[in-house]
C-alpha cells in the first residue's frame, strides 16, 4: 500500500513538471500572436481549471470512491486520474506565468536596481512562499491536522476557496492597464522584410 501511495504522490510531482517542461516554449508563441497580458489571463484561465479538476477530482473520491482501476496490483481511484490531469494544468500554468511575469520585472524601472536583481528578489519571494505554504496549509486551512491525515471531502472547500481568489485575481488583471513590453531593436531587425 505505500509502495503504491508513494507512487501516485511521485507522478503527481511529474505530471506538474511535465506540464512545466512541455509548454513554456508555448507561452514565448502566445506573446508573440496575443501579446502580454492576453497571455497572463490565459495563464491564469489555466490555473482556475486546473483548480477546478482538483476540485472535481476530489468530490469523484468522495462520491465514487469506490469506482477504481487495478493498475499493476494497485487500486487507483478514478479521481487520481483528474488530479493528473489538474497537476499538468497547474504546471503548465506556471510556466506561461513565469513567462509573462519575468520579463514585466525586467523591464519595470525601479530606482536603484537592476533587471537581474528584481528578478532574483522575486525568486526569492517565491521560494520562501514555497517553503511556507505547507505550513500554512495544515496551520490555517487544516487547523493543524497533518497532510497526511487530510481525506478528499476536506479538499473541496480549500481548493473552490482558492480558485475563487484566482478567479478575482483574474478578473482584476483584466481590467488593469498593462503595456505591452517594447520589442526590442535586434527583434524588429530580424523580421524586417527585403524591400
Amino acid at each position: 500500500l505505500h509502495k503504491a501511495i508513494r507512487r501516485q504522490r511521485q507522478m503527481c510531482i511529474r505530471d506538474s513538471f511535465l506540464g512545466y517542461l512541455l509548454n513554456s516554449s508555448l507561452g514565448g508563441k502566445w506573446i508573440n500572436v496575443h501579446g502580454y497580458k492576453k497571455t497572463l489571463l490565459r495563464a491564469l484561465s489555466i490555473m482556475v481549471i486546473g483548480l477546478l479538476m482538483y476540485s472535481l477530482s476530489s468530490w469523484l473520491v468522495v462520491h465514487y470512491g469506490d469506482a477504481r482501476i487495478l493498475i499493476f496490483k494497485d487500486q487507483v481511484p478514478y479521481g487520481y486520474f483528474i488530479f493528473l490531469l489538474g497537476s499538468y494544468l497547474m504546471g503548465t500554468s506556471a510556466a506561461l506565468l513565469q513567462v509573462v511575469i519575468n520579463p514585466y520585472i525586467a523591464a519595470y524601472e525601479l530606482p536603484n536596481t537592476q533587471p537581474v536583481q528584481r528578478i532574483n528578489i522575486v525568486c526569492a519571494i517565491n521560494s520562501f512562499g514555497t517553503t511556507i505554504a505547507p505550513f500554512f496549509v495544515t496551520g490555517i486551512i487544516f487547523a493543524g491536522v497533518t497532510l497526511e491525515s487530510v481525506t478528499a471531502d476536506q479538499l473541496m472547500f480549500p481548493f473552490l476557496m482558492i480558485t475563487l481568489c484566482i478567479i478575482i485575481t483574474t478578473l482584476i488583471t483584466s481590467r488593469l492597464n498593462l503595456p505591452d513590453i517594447p520589442v526590442s531593436y535586434t527583434h524588429l531587425r530580424a523580421h524586417e522584410t527585403p524591400e
